[in-house]
């Protein structure tokens, strides 16, 4: 992970064993554990602006025609890219962002800020994720659709986690910071699953038991002493001290 996780100790919160981290980091990690980070270059802009100096009337006007037609090229590129993200079956990750209910104004607000994070991210990866947000209802569309969500590339369901992979139980993977497994490796093939809480003083256990009790709710517990879930916790705790502290 390079200096990933010493850029991210500034802004995490550690309480005890638990490392918590925000959901747009915890998706971001996630796109670093399945493959190498796109980079982008840029010229530095001092010296970009040293080469425009020099350039005639002319020589100018034909650059900013040129750079126009690359961004258009960029623009129709990074768009087949998401596009494509849409049917990846490599890797999912869906926010299932029911977590927020009756909290409509300052939790949802930051919420919709962090998934816009997650969305940006995307563009920058050669093969972007397949993005499910679950529980999408009309309070998180009103405030997401401030941010020009309505023209994300990505899949949006007003049904449950659970209903809308119904079909693919097997392959959900529930991320807390409060599952006793680390996740080491990115497994193809499986849905990656992040609950979309924002609030620092979210209690322990929190998520997990919420899904776990989705899950006994269905009957999907076969035997007693089964594994209620898969779950797992990004390997936050292997990568960072644990005297950080909350700025």
């Amino acid at each position: 992970l390079g200096g990933w996780s010493r850029w991210n100790a500034l802004r995490m919160l550690s309480t005890g064993s638990r490392v918590l981290i925000s959901l747009q980091k915890a998706y971001k990690l996630l796109l670093h554990m399945a493959q190498a980070p796109g980079l982008r270059i840029h010229a530095a802009s001092g010296e970009a602006q040293d080469q425009f100096a020099h350039l005639s009337k002319e020589e100018r006007d034909q650059w900013r025609e040129n750079r126009e037609k690359e961004k258009e090229k960029e623009k129709d590129q990074i768009r087949t890219k998401l596009e494509n993200a849409l049917h990846n079956e490599e890797l999912t990750i869906a926010v299932d962002l029911s977590f927020g209910e009756g909290d409509y104004d300052r939790g949802r607000s930051s919420l919709s800020k962090q998934l816009c994070y997650c969305y940006s991210y995307m563009k920058d990866y050669e093969k972007p994720p397949s993005f499910h947000l679950t529980s999408y209802t009309a309070e998180v569309q009103q405030h997401l659709s401030k941010r020009g969500s309505d023209k994300w590339i990505i899949h949006r369901h007003q049904e449950d986690i659970r209903t809308v992979f119904k079909d693919r139980l097997q392959d959900l993977i529930f991320l807390s910071p409060d599952s006793p497994n680390v996740l080491e490796t990115i497994e193809p093939g499986k849905i990656y699953v992040i609950g979309g809480i924002v609030d620092r003083t979210v209690q322990k256990g929190m998520s997990l038991t919420k899904w776990e009790k989705q899950a006994t709710a269905s009957g999907e517990v076969k035997r007693a002493g089964d594994e209620v879930i898969r779950s797992a916790r990004l390997p936050i705790n292997e990568y960072v001290s644990r005297d950080v502290q909350v700025l």
